[in-house]
């Protein structure tokens, strides 16, 4: 049986995420706010393109990320098959996620945030790098 293949509001969502901004509020010992900063979701990375894979009915989406500084290029594969259950899912976990992104798009910009984006350029080779889905989330 072949994968149920991603939807264009995947691809829209997830882009979103990645291009994102975050903001960090920052406190002393004694509890104190000291500021806020934003910074780029991706942090040290930039999202070059995020795009179905030509040649697999949709079942297959590429992210190419560059170092911000340079020199590091890294592409994730996500596969359609590893979300089978999320998949066409709009309903969101409230447990899970509180935002307005479908539980598909957050979990999968979780993987590539633990496996791509929290590391120093220089700390991983360039290459490719699956993201899969854990146990129990196909």
């Amino acid at each position: 049986m072949s994968a149920r293949p991603f939807d264009d509001s995947f691809i829209k969502e997830l882009g979103a995420i990645l291009r994102s901004t975050v903001s960090s509020e920052h406190f002393d010992s004694a509890g104190n706010s000291t500021g806020i900063t934003s910074e780029p979701f991706a942090g040290k990375w930039v999202l070059r393109t995020l795009e179905f894979e030509p040649g697999t009915g949709r079942t297959r989406v590429t992210c190419h990320f560059t170092a911000r500084n340079g020199g590091r290029d890294i592409v994730a594969t996500i596969d359609a098959g590893d979300f089978q259950r999320l998949i066409g899912k709009r309903s969101r976990d409230p447990a899970f996620n509180s935002s307005r992104y479908s539980d598909l798009a957050v979990l999968v910009s979780t993987y590539i945030e633990e496996q791509i984006l929290t590391y120093d350029p220089a700390d991983l080779a360039a290459g490719e790098v699956r993201i899969p889905a854990r146990a129990g989330n196909n």
